[in-house]
Protein backbone atom coordinates (compact mmCIF):
# COMPACT_ATOMS: atom_id res chain seq x y z
CA UNK A 1 0.00 0.00 0.00
CA UNK A 2 2.51 2.53 1.08
CA UNK A 3 4.13 1.52 -2.61
CA UNK A 4 1.52 2.03 -4.43
CA UNK A 5 0.85 5.60 -2.18
CA UNK A 6 4.64 6.62 -3.14
CA UNK A 7 4.36 5.64 -6.64
CA UNK A 8 0.67 8.15 -7.15
CA UNK A 9 3.08 11.14 -5.18
CA UNK A 10 6.10 10.87 -8.17
CA UNK A 11 3.69 10.61 -10.75
CA UNK A 12 1.62 13.99 -10.22
CA UNK A 13 4.96 15.66 -8.99
CA UNK A 14 5.98 14.42 -12.43
CA UNK A 15 3.64 15.26 -14.71
CA UNK A 16 3.06 18.96 -13.31
CA UNK A 17 4.27 21.11 -16.31
CA UNK A 18 6.60 24.12 -16.50
CA UNK A 19 3.43 26.11 -17.17
CA UNK A 20 1.66 25.01 -14.30
CA UNK A 21 4.43 25.16 -11.91
CA UNK A 22 5.31 28.96 -13.02
CA UNK A 23 1.47 29.25 -12.73
CA UNK A 24 1.86 28.02 -8.97
CA UNK A 25 5.04 30.01 -8.28
CA UNK A 26 3.20 33.36 -9.67
CA UNK A 27 0.84 32.59 -7.05
CA UNK A 28 2.50 32.07 -4.13
CA UNK A 29 3.96 35.39 -4.46
CA UNK A 30 0.88 36.96 -5.77
CA UNK A 31 -0.86 35.77 -2.70
CA UNK A 32 2.23 36.28 0.22
CA UNK A 33 1.77 39.73 -0.94
CA UNK A 34 -1.68 39.63 -0.37
CA UNK A 35 -1.31 38.08 3.16
CA UNK A 36 1.25 40.66 4.06
CA UNK A 37 -0.87 43.76 2.92
CA UNK A 38 -4.15 42.19 5.15
CA UNK A 39 -1.72 41.65 8.24
CA UNK A 40 -1.22 45.25 8.12
CA UNK A 41 -4.04 46.05 7.44
CA UNK A 42 -5.45 47.89 10.73
CA UNK A 43 -8.91 45.84 11.93
CA UNK A 44 -12.27 47.32 12.62
CA UNK A 45 -13.22 44.33 14.04
CA UNK A 46 -13.00 43.50 18.11
CA UNK A 47 -10.35 41.50 19.33
CA UNK A 48 -13.02 39.52 21.24
CA UNK A 49 -15.09 39.01 18.13
CA UNK A 50 -11.27 37.66 16.65
CA UNK A 51 -10.73 35.68 19.58
CA UNK A 52 -13.61 34.11 19.24
CA UNK A 53 -14.14 33.18 16.00
CA UNK A 54 -10.16 31.85 16.15
CA UNK A 55 -11.03 29.43 18.95
CA UNK A 56 -14.13 28.27 17.11
CA UNK A 57 -12.02 27.18 13.76
CA UNK A 58 -9.30 25.41 16.35
CA UNK A 59 -11.91 23.51 17.77
CA UNK A 60 -13.92 22.66 14.77
CA UNK A 61 -11.06 21.67 12.64
CA UNK A 62 -8.93 19.53 15.63
CA UNK A 63 -11.50 17.26 15.68
CA UNK A 64 -11.71 16.38 12.03
CA UNK A 65 -10.08 12.89 11.21
CA UNK A 66 -8.63 13.73 7.91
CA UNK A 67 -5.45 12.18 7.83
CA UNK A 68 -6.86 8.69 8.41
CA UNK A 69 -8.03 8.61 4.65
CA UNK A 70 -6.41 6.04 2.37
CA UNK A 71 -5.58 6.83 -1.16
CA UNK A 72 -6.69 3.23 -3.54
CA UNK A 73 -4.20 2.20 -6.22
CA UNK A 74 -4.12 4.65 -9.34
CA UNK A 75 -4.77 1.36 -11.22
CA UNK A 76 -8.58 0.90 -10.03
CA UNK A 77 -11.21 2.92 -11.13
CA UNK A 78 -14.34 4.15 -8.71
CA UNK A 79 -17.63 3.55 -9.91
CA UNK A 80 -19.70 6.60 -11.54
CA UNK A 81 -21.33 7.43 -14.28
CA UNK A 82 -21.72 10.64 -16.15
CA UNK A 83 -24.97 12.53 -15.27
CA UNK A 84 -25.25 14.58 -18.85
CA UNK A 85 -24.21 11.70 -21.06
CA UNK A 86 -24.47 8.46 -19.39
CA UNK A 87 -21.41 6.99 -20.00
CA UNK A 88 -19.92 4.79 -17.26
CA UNK A 89 -16.43 5.59 -16.11
CA UNK A 90 -13.97 2.71 -17.66
CA UNK A 91 -10.78 4.40 -17.11
CA UNK A 92 -8.24 4.74 -14.17
CA UNK A 93 -7.06 8.49 -12.75
CA UNK A 94 -4.91 10.07 -10.99
CA UNK A 95 -6.47 13.40 -10.48
CA UNK A 96 -9.24 13.57 -7.82
CA UNK A 97 -11.76 14.95 -9.65
CA UNK A 98 -13.18 12.19 -12.23
CA UNK A 99 -14.17 13.59 -15.65
CA UNK A 100 -16.70 11.01 -18.09
CA UNK A 101 -14.63 9.40 -19.98
CA UNK A 102 -16.74 10.18 -23.04
CA UNK A 103 -18.02 14.15 -22.64
CA UNK A 104 -15.64 15.30 -20.35
CA UNK A 105 -18.15 16.52 -18.15
CA UNK A 106 -17.40 16.38 -14.01
CA UNK A 107 -18.83 13.05 -12.73
CA UNK A 108 -17.64 12.70 -9.48
CA UNK A 109 -14.61 13.36 -6.49
CA UNK A 110 -11.92 10.85 -4.74
CA UNK A 111 -11.45 12.64 -1.72
CA UNK A 112 -8.92 9.52 -1.29
CA UNK A 113 -7.24 10.00 -4.19
CA UNK A 114 -6.69 13.49 -3.50
CA UNK A 115 -4.90 12.50 -0.09
CA UNK A 116 -2.23 10.12 -2.06
CA UNK A 117 -0.75 13.50 -2.86
CA UNK A 118 -1.43 15.34 0.64
CA UNK A 119 0.43 13.26 3.17
CA UNK A 120 3.45 15.09 4.67
CA UNK A 121 3.30 17.42 1.43
CA UNK A 122 5.27 20.71 2.45
CA UNK A 123 2.71 23.11 1.12
CA UNK A 124 0.46 21.53 3.71
CA UNK A 125 1.22 23.28 5.95
CA UNK A 126 1.80 26.29 4.61
CA UNK A 127 -1.85 25.92 3.52
CA UNK A 128 -2.73 25.84 7.40
CA UNK A 129 -0.98 28.33 8.59
CA UNK A 130 -2.61 30.96 5.88
CA UNK A 131 -5.76 29.26 6.84
CA UNK A 132 -4.77 30.10 10.57
CA UNK A 133 -4.33 33.84 9.94
CA UNK A 134 -6.99 34.56 7.30
CA UNK A 135 -9.91 31.89 8.03
CA UNK A 136 -10.45 33.45 12.05
CA UNK A 137 -10.56 37.15 10.22
CA UNK A 138 -13.23 35.99 7.50
CA UNK A 139 -15.31 34.13 10.45
CA UNK A 140 -15.06 37.06 12.10
CA UNK A 141 -16.23 39.43 9.04
CA UNK A 142 -19.02 37.19 8.39
CA UNK A 143 -20.07 37.11 12.32
CA UNK A 144 -19.79 41.31 11.90
CA UNK A 145 -21.99 41.58 8.46
CA UNK A 146 -18.98 43.00 6.39
CA UNK A 147 -20.07 41.41 3.40
CA UNK A 148 -17.34 43.28 1.15
CA UNK A 149 -14.19 42.43 3.98
CA UNK A 150 -15.71 38.83 4.03
CA UNK A 151 -15.42 38.29 -0.13
CA UNK A 152 -12.25 40.11 0.09
CA UNK A 153 -10.61 37.58 2.66
CA UNK A 154 -12.33 34.49 1.08
CA UNK A 155 -11.28 35.19 -2.05
CA UNK A 156 -7.70 35.35 -0.37
CA UNK A 157 -8.01 31.83 0.80
CA UNK A 158 -9.14 30.20 -2.42
CA UNK A 159 -6.56 31.53 -4.25
CA UNK A 160 -3.81 30.11 -1.63
CA UNK A 161 -5.85 26.92 -2.24
CA UNK A 162 -5.20 26.68 -6.00
CA UNK A 163 -1.60 27.50 -5.18
CA UNK A 164 -0.56 25.69 -2.14
CA UNK A 165 -2.67 22.68 -2.48
CA UNK A 166 -2.97 21.89 -6.14
CA UNK A 167 -4.65 18.46 -5.94
CA UNK A 168 -8.01 20.30 -4.29
CA UNK A 169 -8.55 21.88 -7.61
CA UNK A 170 -10.11 20.99 -10.56
CA UNK A 171 -7.25 19.99 -13.26
CA UNK A 172 -8.95 22.43 -16.01
CA UNK A 173 -7.72 25.27 -13.59
CA UNK A 174 -4.08 23.98 -14.12
CA UNK A 175 -3.39 25.71 -17.64
CA UNK A 176 -6.79 27.43 -18.32
CA UNK A 177 -6.67 30.72 -16.47
CA UNK A 178 -9.85 31.70 -17.56
CA UNK A 179 -11.77 28.62 -16.14
CA UNK A 180 -9.44 28.92 -12.90
CA UNK A 181 -10.53 32.80 -12.66
CA UNK A 182 -13.96 31.65 -12.66
CA UNK A 183 -13.91 28.54 -10.91
CA UNK A 184 -12.23 30.95 -7.80
CA UNK A 185 -14.71 33.40 -8.26
CA UNK A 186 -17.53 30.97 -8.03
CA UNK A 187 -16.13 29.04 -4.87
CA UNK A 188 -15.81 32.83 -3.57
CA UNK A 189 -19.63 33.78 -3.81
CA UNK A 190 -20.74 30.55 -3.16
CA UNK A 191 -18.87 30.84 0.65
CA UNK A 192 -20.76 34.38 0.34
CA UNK A 193 -24.30 33.20 -0.37
CA UNK A 194 -24.26 30.73 2.37
CA UNK A 195 -22.28 32.62 5.29
CA UNK A 196 -24.45 35.25 5.01
CA UNK A 197 -27.94 33.53 4.93
CA UNK A 198 -29.40 32.50 8.59
CA UNK A 199 -30.40 29.50 7.56
CA UNK A 200 -27.29 28.13 6.96
CA UNK A 201 -25.50 30.37 9.24
CA UNK A 202 -27.56 28.45 12.29
CA UNK A 203 -27.03 25.00 10.70
CA UNK A 204 -23.10 25.68 10.86
CA UNK A 205 -22.70 26.98 14.33
CA UNK A 206 -25.19 23.66 15.05
CA UNK A 207 -22.29 21.75 13.23
CA UNK A 208 -19.20 23.62 14.81
CA UNK A 209 -20.94 22.42 18.12
CA UNK A 210 -21.62 18.82 17.47
CA UNK A 211 -18.10 18.60 16.03
CA UNK A 212 -16.89 19.36 19.07
CA UNK A 213 -18.85 17.25 21.18
CA UNK A 214 -17.69 13.87 19.13
CA UNK A 215 -16.46 11.30 21.54
CA UNK A 216 -13.82 8.89 20.37
CA UNK A 217 -12.73 5.33 21.33
CA UNK A 218 -9.63 3.34 20.66
CA UNK A 219 -6.49 4.32 18.51
CA UNK A 220 -3.23 6.09 19.19
CA UNK A 221 -3.27 9.20 18.67
CA UNK A 222 0.28 10.08 19.17
CA UNK A 223 1.45 7.18 17.07
CA UNK A 224 -0.92 8.41 14.29
CA UNK A 225 0.52 12.01 14.32
CA UNK A 226 3.86 10.81 13.91
CA UNK A 227 2.60 8.89 11.10
CA UNK A 228 1.50 11.98 9.59
CA UNK A 229 4.87 13.89 10.19
CA UNK A 230 6.62 11.15 8.20
CA UNK A 231 4.27 11.18 5.58
CA UNK A 232 2.91 7.33 6.42
CA UNK A 233 -0.80 6.80 6.64
CA UNK A 234 -2.21 5.78 9.70
CA UNK A 235 -2.62 1.99 10.80
CA UNK A 236 -5.85 0.58 11.71
CA UNK A 237 -4.33 0.05 15.69
CA UNK A 238 -3.34 3.84 15.39
CA UNK A 239 -6.51 5.33 13.69
CA UNK A 240 -9.48 6.33 16.35
CA UNK A 241 -13.02 5.47 16.13
CA UNK A 242 -15.91 7.88 16.67
CA UNK A 243 -18.80 6.81 19.04
CA UNK A 244 -21.72 6.36 16.89
CA UNK A 245 -24.06 7.99 18.92
CA UNK A 246 -22.43 11.32 18.79
CA UNK A 247 -21.69 11.39 15.37
CA UNK A 248 -25.57 10.36 13.93
CA UNK A 249 -26.59 13.64 14.74
CA UNK A 250 -23.68 15.66 12.88
CA UNK A 251 -24.64 13.58 10.05
CA UNK A 252 -28.57 15.32 9.98
CA UNK A 253 -26.55 18.77 10.37
CA UNK A 254 -24.23 18.05 7.68
CA UNK A 255 -27.32 16.93 4.98
CA UNK A 256 -29.33 19.86 6.22
CA UNK A 257 -26.74 21.63 5.05
CA UNK A 258 -26.32 20.49 1.89
CA UNK A 259 -29.85 20.48 1.24
CA UNK A 260 -30.20 24.28 2.25
CA UNK A 261 -27.15 25.13 -0.34
CA UNK A 262 -29.17 23.49 -3.12
CA UNK A 263 -31.79 25.63 -2.27
CA UNK A 264 -30.01 28.53 -2.36
CA UNK A 265 -28.45 27.80 -5.68
CA UNK A 266 -31.38 27.21 -7.11
CA UNK A 267 -32.91 30.96 -6.67
CA UNK A 268 -29.26 32.53 -6.77
CA UNK A 269 -27.38 33.62 -9.83
CA UNK A 270 -24.39 32.64 -7.97
CA UNK A 271 -25.33 29.17 -9.78
CA UNK A 272 -24.56 30.51 -13.20
CA UNK A 273 -21.14 31.31 -12.24
CA UNK A 274 -19.98 27.32 -12.14
CA UNK A 275 -17.54 27.51 -14.37
CA UNK A 276 -18.37 23.66 -15.12
CA UNK A 277 -22.38 23.91 -15.60
CA UNK A 278 -22.41 21.47 -13.04
CA UNK A 279 -25.83 19.30 -12.52
CA UNK A 280 -27.40 19.65 -9.55
CA UNK A 281 -27.26 15.86 -8.65
CA UNK A 282 -23.38 15.46 -9.65
CA UNK A 283 -22.80 18.60 -7.42
CA UNK A 284 -24.71 16.63 -4.99
CA UNK A 285 -23.05 13.18 -5.43
CA UNK A 286 -19.68 15.16 -5.27
CA UNK A 287 -20.70 16.22 -1.50
CA UNK A 288 -21.56 12.86 -0.49
CA UNK A 289 -18.73 10.97 -1.68
CA UNK A 290 -16.38 13.28 -0.09
CA UNK A 291 -18.67 12.90 3.04
CA UNK A 292 -18.22 8.85 3.39
CA UNK A 293 -15.18 8.86 2.12
CA UNK A 294 -13.62 11.64 5.16
CA UNK A 295 -15.36 9.90 7.68
CA UNK A 296 -15.57 5.92 6.70
CA UNK A 297 -12.32 5.08 8.29
CA UNK A 298 -13.33 6.57 11.74
CA UNK A 299 -16.27 4.57 11.84
CA UNK A 300 -16.84 0.91 13.33
CA UNK A 301 -17.24 -1.32 9.52
CA UNK A 302 -21.26 -2.06 10.79
CA UNK A 303 -21.35 1.76 10.98
CA UNK A 304 -19.64 2.67 7.73
CA UNK A 305 -22.28 0.01 5.65
CA UNK A 306 -24.98 1.83 7.80
CA UNK A 307 -23.14 5.74 6.25
CA UNK A 308 -23.17 4.23 2.63
CA UNK A 309 -26.42 2.74 2.54
CA UNK A 310 -27.65 6.76 4.16
CA UNK A 311 -25.95 8.17 1.69
CA UNK A 312 -27.27 6.17 -1.12
CA UNK A 313 -23.83 5.45 -2.41
CA UNK A 314 -22.16 3.16 -4.92
CA UNK A 315 -18.48 3.07 -2.77
CA UNK A 316 -16.96 0.07 -4.96
CA UNK A 317 -13.66 -0.12 -6.98
CA UNK A 318 -13.11 -2.10 -10.08
CA UNK A 319 -10.15 -2.93 -12.25
CA UNK A 320 -9.81 -1.17 -15.56
CA UNK A 321 -11.07 -3.26 -18.74
CA UNK A 322 -11.44 -1.17 -21.49
CA UNK A 323 -9.23 -0.21 -24.32
CA UNK A 324 -9.44 2.16 -26.81
CA UNK A 325 -7.27 4.50 -29.20
CA UNK A 326 -4.33 6.12 -27.90
CA UNK A 327 -3.58 9.67 -29.22
CA UNK A 328 -1.07 12.42 -27.56
CA UNK A 329 -2.31 15.51 -25.92
CA UNK A 330 -0.84 18.81 -28.29
CA UNK A 331 -1.28 20.93 -25.20
CA UNK A 332 1.55 18.47 -22.76
CA UNK A 333 2.35 15.01 -25.12
CA UNK A 334 0.16 13.23 -22.62
CA UNK A 335 -0.74 9.75 -23.57
CA UNK A 336 -4.02 9.68 -23.78
CA UNK A 337 -7.02 6.62 -24.32
CA UNK A 338 -9.78 7.04 -26.50
CA UNK A 339 -12.95 5.03 -26.21
CA UNK A 340 -15.08 4.52 -28.81
CA UNK A 341 -18.06 7.12 -29.01
CA UNK A 342 -15.75 9.34 -27.15
CA UNK A 343 -16.28 13.26 -28.14
CA UNK A 344 -13.73 15.00 -25.31
CA UNK A 345 -11.66 14.24 -22.81
CA UNK A 346 -9.78 16.04 -20.52
CA UNK A 347 -6.13 15.52 -20.07
CA UNK A 348 -5.13 13.75 -17.10
CA UNK A 349 -1.71 15.86 -17.00
CA UNK A 350 -2.42 19.59 -18.01
CA UNK A 351 -6.53 19.04 -17.64
CA UNK A 352 -6.88 20.90 -20.93
CA UNK A 353 -10.57 19.41 -22.46
CA UNK A 354 -9.17 17.67 -25.54
CA UNK A 355 -11.04 17.20 -28.57
CA UNK A 356 -11.31 13.48 -29.55
CA UNK A 357 -14.20 13.36 -31.91
CA UNK A 358 -13.20 11.50 -35.10
CA UNK A 359 -10.39 10.31 -36.61
CA UNK A 360 -7.29 11.26 -34.92
CA UNK A 361 -5.02 13.72 -36.36
CA UNK A 362 -2.29 12.42 -37.84
CA UNK A 363 1.04 14.24 -38.14
CA UNK A 364 2.56 14.50 -41.75
CA UNK A 365 6.00 14.84 -39.78
CA UNK A 366 6.03 11.68 -37.52
CA UNK A 367 2.83 9.76 -38.20
CA UNK A 368 2.08 10.39 -34.68
CA UNK A 369 -1.52 10.12 -33.80
CA UNK A 370 -2.82 13.50 -31.74
CA UNK A 371 -5.62 15.22 -30.55
CA UNK A 372 -6.19 19.38 -30.34
CA UNK A 373 -7.29 20.70 -27.21
CA UNK A 374 -10.46 22.36 -27.67
CA UNK A 375 -10.94 25.85 -29.24
CA UNK A 376 -7.19 25.23 -30.46
CA UNK A 377 -7.19 25.45 -33.95
CA UNK A 378 -3.09 24.63 -34.53
CA UNK A 379 -0.02 23.67 -32.12
CA UNK A 380 3.17 21.78 -32.55
CA UNK A 381 3.20 17.95 -32.65
CA UNK A 382 4.41 16.70 -29.47
CA UNK A 383 6.91 13.96 -30.93
CA UNK A 384 8.72 16.09 -33.68
CA UNK A 385 6.91 19.67 -33.65
CA UNK A 386 5.98 20.08 -37.02
CA UNK A 387 2.78 22.20 -37.19
CA UNK A 388 -0.78 20.44 -37.08
CA UNK A 389 -3.79 21.98 -37.89
CA UNK A 390 -7.17 21.11 -37.50
CA UNK A 391 -9.35 20.06 -40.74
Amino acid sequence: MFKAIRTIRQYLRATQTPEYRAHVRAEREKWEGVARQQAATPMTLSEDDMDAAAATVRRAMGSMDMTALLPPPSEFVKRTSCAACGGVKELPSVRPTLYCDFCGQVTDYDLKQAMAEAYSHPDVIDFARIGNRLRPAAMAAGRAGDVDRFRSLTRTLVEAQTAYTPWTVPPRAYNDEGYRRDWIRYQTELQVLTTFDPTHAALENRMVTLTQQLRWTGGNLAAMGMQALIGRTPGERTRPRVVAETFWPLVDVLLAQAERTRNLLDGSPVKDLDPDRMPGVVADRLFRSGLAQGWLPSLEPDEGERFVRLLQLDMSYTRPTASGDHRHCTGCAHDLTVLEGATTVVCDRCGRRVDVAGPAITCTGCNDRVALPEGVQEASCPSCNALIRRV
